[in-house]
């Protein structure tokens, strides 16, 4: 049975840098397992300020094995490159892929949005998703 300081040793195992900069872990309790989050302190892609900033947080049974641990240390890594990655890409300095859009907003302008760029494309002249 796993224990917050078993996992907190298993994570501190994990040497993850991304651009140079380098990743810990925060392991909380929650319930009848743990929540693990990678944080650094880096530059906001949108203000430029340095500051810490936070991955999403991943779910780790007390029953887990020590390769669960693991594997999910690697997750909440991959997770948040992708988030970044998110952020960073850009097409005519336009965000195309916002992680932060309200989702909400986004399905509003889907039900209007084109659907793809190939020819004999169409946008739709009333909702494309029925509420």
């Amino acid at each position: 049975m796993q224990t917050k300081r078993a996992i907190e040793e298993l994570l501190q195992r994990i040497d993850f840098k991304f651009f140079d900069h380098s990743f810990r872990f925060k392991v909380m309790s929650k319930g009848d397992g743990f929540l693990i989050q990678v944080e650094t302190i880096m530059k906001d892609v949108l203000t430029g300020e340095a500051s810490l900033q936070k991955g999403g947080k991943h779910y780790v049974s007390k029953h887990a094995i020590d390769s669960e641990v693991i594997f999910k240390g690697f997750k909440a890594c991959k997770d948040f490159a992708t988030h970044e990655l998110h952020k960073a890409f850009r097409v005519d300095g336009v965000q195309v892929f916002d992680p932060h859009v309200d989702f909400e907003s986004l399905l509003e302008a889907l039900r209007y949005m084109k659907r793809d760029s190939r020819q004999g494309s169409w946008t739709p002249q009333k909702p494309m998703i029925n509420v």
